[in-house]
């Protein structure tokens, strides 16, 4: 994800969802992709 989007916005280890979360601001809004353990598959993705 990070060679087709680049550097997010923001990355780190969330203790209440268990993984980590990879934000990329887009404005007002966010894609975060969710997954447990770095370098590891995308579990989830939200989008606010």
């Amino acid at each position: 994800m990070k060679i087709w989007m680049g550097k997010p916005s923001s990355e780190y280890y969330n203790e209440v969802v268990g993984g980590y979360e990879m934000v990329y601001q887009l404005g007002n809004h966010a894609i975060v992709f969710n997954y447990e353990e770095e370098e590891d598959l995308i579990d989830f993705t939200s989008i606010y």
